[in-house]
């Protein structure tokens, strides 16, 4: 129960015209036909877009660890499959997903030799946002039921947890400000306060510091971030005596893309990197 806990404390935007007829005409003046407005056609724009290809996980001596294949859909761009392998090019998992329009519907999970390990179904709301994530075992049983609220700008406001006999776990519910997060309550299943997250922001609106507290408003923990022209670039963990435990570095490419990330304890040695690849795709919209 405390890691359910702990994974919910871890942790979505006329006119009219009337004309009237002079009745007093000394002179019949000729008018021109209205011309109808010309109008220029619509102008597709032009987007690009970054479609992540492999990500590697490699040690801090910089040896692979494992590293993830992706794989799209050729019309839509879709992510249609996820591909880990070791370090000596073994497969070890595969993931499927499926999606009925736009939505993803479903995902599968696979082990080395093809045999199924779980899958997540996923319904949606008539506004086209995640309302349930049910996840199935090999054998079809109901593991867990997630379930999701939201407010009329489309804010999740509450994410609630259940067992397979649809038993509270425990839920999470999250308050907004002009459309941003600024509080996150988490609580146990008897629906007593666990712990709160209060978020801060920047006038950019950027995320600077997440603390959490718990039920009594003490300081558990609190993580910073820093921005460089725009990007986030590292986020700083501490704990309520001040001490770094962790940091997190982003490095990214000259489209924006994160393309490596460090994890450093707080000593300042690095844990582990991840490197991220891309593919860079032209869209059309109007």
């Amino acid at each position: 129960m405390k890691g359910i806990i702990l994974a919910l404390s871890v942790t979505i935007f006329m006119f009219s015209c009337t004309s009237g007829n002079n009745q007093i005409i000394k002179k019949q003046v000729k008018t021109e036909p209205v011309k109808a407005e010309e109008t220029e056609p619509l102008k597709s724009v032009k987007r690009t877009i970054a479609l992540l290809t492999k990500k590697t996980i490699l040690y801090a001596d910089g040896e692979v660890d494992v590293y993830a294949i992706y794989d799209y859909s050729e019309n839509s761009d879709q992510l249609i499959a996820r591909e880990l392998y070791s370090s000596q090019d073994e497969l070890i998992e595969r993931v499927s997903l499926s999606y009925e329009n736009t939505l993803l519907t479903r995902k599968d999970s696979f082990n080395a030799d093809g045999e199924q390990k779980s899958y997540h179904l996923y319904t949606y709301n008539n506004m086209g946002l995640l309302e349930s994530d049910t996840l199935y075992d090999k054998k079809e049983k109901t593991q867990t039921i997630s379930k999701y609220e939201y407010d009329s700008a489309g804010n999740r406001t509450k994410w609630s947890i259940f067992n397979s006999a649809e038993t509270l776990l425990g839920y999470s519910t999250y308050s907004f400000d002009n459309n941003k997060l600024i509080r996150t309550y988490i609580f146990s299943p008897q629906r007593n306060l666990e712990q709160y997250n209060t978020v801060e922001y920047n006038q950019n609106l950027q995320k600077i510091e997440v603390k959490s507290l718990t039920s009594s408003v003490e300081l558990e923990r609190y993580c910073k971030y820093s921005y460089e022209n725009n990007l986030l670039v590292l986020e700083s963990y501490f704990n309520s005596e001040n001490k770094l435990q962790r940091q997190v570095k982003y490095g990214y490419d000259n489209q924006g893309s994160i393309i490596r990330i460090e994890h450093i304890d707080g000593n300042g040695r690095l844990k582990e990197t991840i490197e991220q690849e891309y593919l860079y795709k032209e869209q059309k919209s109007l």
